[in-house]
């Protein structure tokens, strides 16, 4: 096994699991991911209180925290509505992003079994909306700067748009699943009112998903943390056909009623705690819930057994083995 494993996402990091590890645990998905662009270059510093940190590509600055990095300046918090005509915007079509992809993809379709997974470009519409902008301006903004909030997710949109176009001219053919992420969901409930989320990013995340799927046969793969219950039927509208990652403890996400409620409209994703199960409690109980969710979610089909989000970096390795080996034998997953 590796043990000097790759880091592939430096603000969450996340790492590109080994592939033994991988068999181990009997994952079925093979992620492939947009590589840095030629033109840009990474730059590292450090922030006034001594901590590393780092910009990246969009002008967003991010600190080390003590597990992740954090976002200290959003490069649109003051700009009007002129600056935001002559931002400097990535560039989807840089040649160095999409190089090897296709033979990647393709070899993995072709000798192996997995469902290959198009990996998330950056956030979604709402959460680069806000690293932007800062979160306490744009919600600010979708009161009292709406043109602004419109100017600004349309870029977005147009922006993704290409991502994904030069992203599945790559690997198209070959995925069967692509991914996008944009929470909406706190503990207690949406971020955004229903109402909000209709009129501003539900039409533009159709747009968005109906683009990926003239594209592509893949299926859409959509990441919201949190409850985001009254959105479901919205998201299934707007393209989603699998959600992720079912945070049980959010309010309205309990696993029971998800099922009954919308198992015909949806594949879940997730679903097994990593708030209070996997780092705290036994490996019986962590053992006994993970068969309770698979069984719970899998009736029927329609869910891929998985961690309702990143494991933390305090998660007892015997919890993980516990829950991934316990749901083994349950024929419908």
């Amino acid at each position: 096994m590796n043990t000097s494993p790759v880091i592939k996402d430096r603000i969450q990091q996340i790492v590109d699991p080994d592939e033994a590890l991988l068999r181990r645990f009997d994952v079925d998905f093979r992620h492939i991911s947009l590589r840095p662009p030629d033109v840009w270059r990474f730059r590292e510093f450090e922030d006034p209180s001594g901590r590393l940190a780092f910009v990246d590509e969009w002008g967003i600055k991010w600190a080390r925290g003590p597990y992740y990095y954090d976002m200290i300046d959003h490069p649109l918090r003051n700009a009007t509505i002129a600056q935001l005509e002559t931002f400097e915007w990535p560039n989807p079509a840089d040649p160095g992003r999409t190089q090897g992809l296709e033979k990647q993809a393709k070899t993995l379709r072709e000798t192996t079994d997995f469902a290959i997974v198009a990996d998330s470009i950056y956030g979604g519409l709402f959460e680069t909306a806000w690293w932007l902008r800062g979160f306490e301006k744009l919600m600010i903004d979708f009161h009292r700067n709406v043109e602004f909030v419109e100017l600004l997710l349309d870029r977005l949109l147009e922006l993704f748009k290409s991502f994904y176009t030069e992203f599945l001219r790559a690997v198209g053919d070959y995925v069967q699943v692509v991914q996008f992420g944009d929470d909406y969901g706190m503990q207690t409930g949406p971020i955004l009112s229903p109402e909000l989320f209709r009129s501003l990013f539900k039409p533009r995340l159709k747009e968005l998903y109906d683009h990926i799927h003239r594209t592509t046969k893949a299926r859409i793969f959509h990441h919201s943390c949190g409850s985001v219950r009254p959105l479901i039927p919205d998201l299934a509208e707007a393209g989603v056909d699998i959600l992720n990652p079912v945070q049980p403890f959010a309010v309205g996400m309990e696993p029971e009623s998800l099922k009954r409620d919308f198992g015909s409209l949806i594949c879940f994703h997730g679903g097994l705690d990593v708030q209070r199960l996997l780092p705290f409690e036994t490996a019986e109980n962590v053992s006994r819930e993970a068969e309770r969710v698979a069984e719970t979610l899998g009736a029927g089909g329609g869910y891929i057994f998985a961690s309702a989000h990143n494991m933390q970096a305090f998660t007892p390795p015997e919890n993980i083995c516990a829950a991934f080996d316990s749901v083994r034998s349950i024929k419908h997953l």
